[in-house]
C-alpha cells in the first residue's frame, strides 16, 4: 500500500475510535478529517471504483435565489449507483455551484492549489462563491476542471462524470479547454467515462436571452461555436461519450424539449429512448428495472436510471 494510503487509513481509524461510529458513518460525517486529496486516495484503494461526479442542470428563479436542492435532485441516481451498484456514498459526489444550491460538494472558486473538503454541504448552507446564472457556462467548466485537478487527477485518481442538461455542456467544457491547454484550466483531467443526461449540445429549441446561460444555450451562440470545434474531448487517458436523450419526430418535441438530434451531437453511444419518452427531469427518476424500454439498440431495453448505472458499472 502507497504511503499516501496509509496516511489516510491510520486517519480513518483515529476517527472510527473517538467517534465508536461505523466506518462508513464516519467518511460521510467527518468533514475536516477526510477532505484531503491523501483520504481520497485511500477511499479508491479500498473500492476500485472510480468516484462519480454528478453536474446538476440550468435553473431560474427570476428575482429569487438560483437554486436546487441535490438530495432530491440526484435522489434516483445515487439510490442506483449505492444501492445497486455498490459505490460507496462518499464516492458518489452531486456538486454545486449556484448561489442555493444545497446539499452538494461545494466546486466554487476551485483553482490551483486549492484542496476544498468533498462532503456535501448540510441545511441551509450555501456554496462558498455560488453563481447565478449569469455566470458563464465557462466559468463553472473551470472550476469544475480544477476540483477534479486537484481532488483527483493529481493523486492519481480517475473519475467518471455524469452531466444533466446544461450539466453535460459543462463537463465537455471542462475537457475541451485542458485538452486545447487553455492557461486558465488545469493541465489534465481523467475523466475515463461522460455520459451526457438530456443535454442541448448544440442549443435547445428556443431563443432565450434572459440570462448569461440561457443566452449561451440558443442556437447561434459563441459558447456553442466553440463547443462545436470537438465533439468527442478527450481526459488524459480517454475518454468514452455516452450520450442519453429521447426521440422526437423532427418537427415536434414530444417529451424532453431538447431535440434528439442537439442531445445527439456528440461522437460517442447514442441512448434513445422512444417509450418511455421522457420529460426533461424524468431520466433522474425512472427507477424501472425490467428490461422493456424501447429505443435505440444501445438500451437493451434497459430504463434510464438502470441505463446509467450500466454505463457507471
Amino acid at each position: 500500500m502507497g504511503k499516501l494510503a496509509t496516511v489516510a487509513l491510520i486517519l480513518i481509524v483515529s476517527v472510527v475510535v473517538q467517534l465508536g461510529a461505523p466506518a462508513s458513518t464516519t467518511v460521510l460525517a467527518s468533514t475536516t478529517v477526510l477532505s484531503s486529496t491523501a483520504a481520497l486516495t485511500s477511499t479508491a484503494a479500498l473500492t476500485g471504483h472510480p468516484p462519480v461526479v454528478l453536474v446538476h442542470g440550468y435553473t431560474t428563479r427570476g428575482s429569487l435565489c438560483e437554486g436546487i436542492n441535490l438530495a432530491s435532485y440526484w435522489r434516483g441516481a445515487e439510490t442506483e449507483l449505492t444501492v445497486r451498484r455498490n459505490i460507496p456514498a462518499a464516492d458518489v459526489l452531486p456538486v454545486s455551484f449556484y448561489k442555493c444550491d444545497t446539499n452538494g460538494v461545494d466546486i466554487t472558486g476551485s483553482g490551483p492549489g486549492t484542496d476544498y473538503p468533498t462532503t456535501r454541504t448540510s441545511g441551509g448552507a450555501h456554496p462558498r462563491a455560488g453563481y447565478t446564472n449569469d455566470a458563464s457556462i465557462v466559468q463553472i467548466a473551470r472550476d469544475l476542471a480544477w476540483f477534479i485537478h486537484n481532488e483527483f487527477t493529481r493523486a492519481g485518481r480517475p473519475v467518471y462524470a455524469v452531466g444533466h442538461s446544461m450539466g453535460g455542456l459543462v463537463i465537455r467544457e471542462a475537457l475541451r479547454r485542458v485538452q486545447i491547454r487553455d492557461p486558465a484550466f488545469p493541465p489534465a483531467l481523467d475523466v475515463r467515462i461522460a455520459l451526457t443526461i438530456a443535454t442541448p449540445h448544440t442549443g435547445w429549441a428556443k431563443e432565450c436571452h434572459a440570462n448569461t446561460q440561457c443566452a449561451e444555450m440558443t442556437p447561434g451562440s459563441r459558447f456553442l461555436a466553440d463547443l462545436r470545434t470537438n465533439r468527442r474531448p478527450q481526459g488524459s487517458n480517454t475518454t468514452a461519450w455516452w450520450a442519453m436523450g429521447s426521440e422526437d419526430d423532427g418537427k415536434t418535441l414530444l417529451c424532453d424539449g431538447i431535440p434528439t438530434d442537439s442531445a445527439m451531437a456528440i461522437r460517442g453511444v447514442h441512448l434513445i429512448y422512444v417509450d418511455p419518452c421522457y420529460r426533461h427531469c424524468q431520466y433522474l427518476n425512472d427507477d424501472a428495472q425490467e428490461r422493456d424500454a424501447e429505443g435505440s439498440l444501445a438500451l437493451r431495453g434497459r430504463h434510464s436510471l438502470a441505463m446509467l448505472g450500466h454505463v457507471l458499472r
